[in-house]
């Protein structure tokens, strides 16, 4: 029997309120299909503005509370609260949002049929975009929001429609590099920048694929430009996984200059520079994932390029600048020794017991590139006591010339090649 024949059974009440449920429930379907789609709000700045900005509707304020705040010691604002407000809003369209983006709080009447004449009280910014398991998508923003309170609703500009699109291009370029159809990779994540110019993804993505097609020795200037751009606007990345990715990809580009600049006269603080941009980025990983074998390998080739720096120096600053890079170079080499005998199931293990956090811990570096480091923070250690004349002293040169020659077989087993800097530390060695 169908749904017509049963409803010819029921009382005439009964068919009365299952036709009121039915209109109910399309009048519901049919908001929810206004709001996929974008509902419109007409908002004012003020209300003398003459005419209106056409936003489109994001969701509701479902909570007000203060944002933590820490301030340092030295703060002339200890003691007061400085604190920006925070919302929480329930969205109904999460096409186009993302982290750092502005959003607009409309306060009007909820009742009205359709959503105008509403005005401006308040903006934020988005902190995070996620998806709960009771709300569905939620956005939480700060601002200052005196005027706002819980059930007003949150609105964007049309403009920022552009930016859901720009992530679709970012998509598609990355399907073109997977092909190894570079050319299409590079206009598509330069179409994504012409639609959202602050699109982190894009810059990071037109940097690893300008990176790649380097020849050996030359300046990585473009990549260099591209990830410039990318580390500005970092807060706006959507995913861990695609931020540490960038992070890996940067440190090698700022260490591949590094290691060309220093061999050119005259470009001393253009190394310096990209050697301090290379912790900054290092320790932004590490935020993510500090056990990661990139992050030690860009860290240690931080400590080893301030040593280098500092060997020399005839004032005590620079002496104390050596030695602290010297020990921290040696406990990141302690860290890093124990991974080459079995990278694999180092990273399975590490990436248990970082369970939750979404970056993925990778070995990009290489086992040879550990070696190599590794034979200059020992051969380091041995110019150090060359000279000496302590018993104590012999023994710990002994150990660092067997470990030198020990990764400098590694390093060639790996590479299928000879390096001119460590041949130069096993003939000193000799």
């Amino acid at each position: 029997m169908d749904f017509s024949r049963k409803l010819k059974g029921m009382p005439a009440s009964s068919r009365s309120h299952v036709r009121i449920a039915l209109c109910l429930l399309l009048i519901a379907a049919g908001s929810s299909l206004r709001a996929e789609s974008g509902e419109l709000i007409y908002a004012f700045r003020n209300y003398t503005r003459p005419e209106p900005i056409r936003m489109l509707l994001v969701g509701e304020i479902q909570s007000k509370i203060k944002a933590p705040q820490r301030n340092e010691k030295a703060s002339p604002f200890v003691g007061y609260d400085t604190r920006l407000d925070q919302v929480t809003v329930k969205v109904r369209n999460p096409r186009g949002l993302k982290v750092g983006q502005k959003l607009y709080i409309i306060d009007k009447n909820p009742y009205h049929e359709r959503f105008r004449n509403g005005l401006i009280v308040g903006e934020i910014t988005v902190q995070s975009v996620l998806k709960t398991a009771f709300y569905g998508w939620v956005v939480t923003g700060t601002g200052i929001l005196l005027r706002v309170r819980e059930g007003l609703f949150v609105a964007r500009t049309q403009d920022s429609e552009t930016l859901a699109h720009a992530f679709d291009l970012k998509k598609k370029g990355d399907l073109y590099r997977d092909r190894g159809e570079q050319e299409k990779a590079v206009a598509t994540y330069q179409s994504a920048l012409v639609a959202d110019r602050d699109l982190s993804e894009a810059h990071a993505s037109l940097g690893i694929s300008f990176l790649k097609e380097m020849r050996s020795r030359e300046f990585p200037s473009r990549a260099l430009s591209e990830f410039e751009q990318a580390w500005k606007v970092r807060e706006n990345f959507h995913y861990a996984y695609d931020e540490v990715n960038f992070y890996r990809n940067y440190m090698e580009a700022l260490y591949i200059a590094y290691r060309v600049r220093r061999l050119e006269s005259g470009k001393g603080d253009k190394a310096l520079g990209y050697v301090n941009r290379l912790k900054e980025v290092a320790d932004a990983a590490a935020m993510h994932v500090p056990e990661d074998p990139d992050v030690l390998v860009g860290l240690l080739r931080f400590q080893l390029t301030t040593m280098e720096m500092n060997r020399n120096g005839a004032s005590p600053a620079q002496r104390k600048l050596y030695d602290e890079s010297l020990k921290a170079a040696g406990q990141l080499v302690d860290k890093l020794e124990p991974i080459l005998n079995d990278p694999k199931t180092y990273l399975k293990r590490m990436q248990r017991q970082a369970e939750g956090n979404v970056a993925t811990l990778k070995f990009t570096a290489g086992q040879a590139e550990v070696h190599r480091l590794a034979v200059i923070y020992y051969g380091a250690m041995f110019r150090d006591l060359r000279n000496s004349t302590r018993p104590e002293d012999a023994q710990v040169r002994e150990k660092c010339a067997a470990r030198i020659r020990w990764h400098a077989r590694q390093f060639t087993a790996h590479k299928s090649a000879t390096d001119p800097e460590i041949d130069r530390y096993i003939r000193e060695t000799e």
